[in-house]
């Protein structure tokens, strides 16, 4: 897990949690720079059941962009209000490579 006061700063970023994962860590940095971005909430970490490649999913719900990121160990869900799903993906396109 990172804690990286550098990343999370900003009024975008609700910081009820502190800590985030490397694929989080890169999202958010890249959206939260992004105009139609207004708020990003970090959910908990959660261990994964097994290792796997890093990755994430973007998909609406609730009218809000929910992203889950997956890293090789732990998974975190990224709440986005404000962006379009679209306008998230293709801003994402190359965010982990």
């Amino acid at each position: 897990m990172v804690k990286n006061k550098s990343i999370l700063s900003g009024d975008k970023i609700s910081t009820r949690h502190t800590t985030f994962n490397t694929v989080a860590g890169a999202i958010i940095k890249k959206l939260k720079n992004l105009e139609e971005v207004r708020k990003i909430a970090l959910g908990p970490i959660k261990k994964a059941k097994h290792s796997s490649t890093k990755r994430f999913t973007v998909k609406e719900d609730k009218g809000q962009a929910k992203i889950m990121c997956r890293d090789t160990g732990s998974i975190q869900v990224l709440w986005v209000i404000g962006a379009d799903v679209d306008v998230l993906e293709e801003a994402l396109k190359d965010v982990l490579k």
